[in-house]
């Protein structure tokens, strides 16, 4: 924070017009004390429905960024990556993305996940975000950066799958890979990355590889 503040954010519940809603708040103060010129007070309490935020970064201007995952409250139960801009004052920045928000869904199927786990500020103030996209029995680690305005950073680029009817080395005029026996070092690292996605997420379904 340029200021020398610090803030923090939490998720919560509540009850507004007698229904049950979720929240997220942010505090911004210095030395302990609540800096009143931030939202109500030093607080910002901003209804959410379905996201969860634990996220946050500050750039070198104030704004503050929360980033997390967008929960679908459907059949379809899909979680997609979350961004949230506030303002210095503690507003929704309405020039980030839409309303402030930007949302991110790379997996596109039913019960998939895309979630951002960290978030900072690059020396341009561009959002940075890492995290994860999960569609059983597929997951890949994910970086996502955005400029300003929300748009993604189309210069930032990461590795991609093979394009389907790719020609074999072989044909290509490179080596063979010797045929590997029984199940591959890739195959049981995938293996334990998935259990391990399922004991923090037990929603998540189970494997259809045997």
């Amino acid at each position: 924070q340029p200021s020398g503040q610090f803030c923090s954010t939490a998720n919560g519940s509540g009850t507004i017009d007698g229904a049950d809603v979720g929240d997220v708040e942010v505090t911004c103060g210095e030395s302990g004390v609540l800096d009143e010129t931030f939202g109500t007070d030093g607080v910002v309490i901003h209804e959410v429905d379905g996201d969860s935020e634990p996220f946050m970064a500050v750039d070198s201007t104030g704004r503050i960024v929360l980033a997390g995952e967008r929960i679908t409250l459907d059949a379809d139960l899909n979680h997609n990556m979350l961004l949230r801009m506030f303002t210095e004052d503690g507003e929704l920045d309405t020039t980030f993305g839409t309303d402030g928000i930007v949302t991110w869904d790379g997996t596109g199927g039913v019960h998939c996940e895309d979630k951002a786990n960290a978030v900072t500020f690059d020396g341009t103030d561009r959002v940075v975000a890492a995290g994860y996209s999960f569609c059983d029995p597929d997951a890949s680690m994910v970086i996502w950066r955005y400029n300003a305005d929300g748009s993604p950073d189309t210069s930032i680029r990461g590795a991609r799958p093979a394009k389907r009817g790719a020609r074999p080395a072989a044909q290509r005029g490179q080596p063979a890979r010797p045929a590997a026996r029984g199940v591959s070092g890739c195959a049981r690292r995938r293996r334990r990355f998935l259990d391990q996605l399922r004991a923090k997420h037990p929603r998540l379904p189970g494997s259809v590889c045997q």
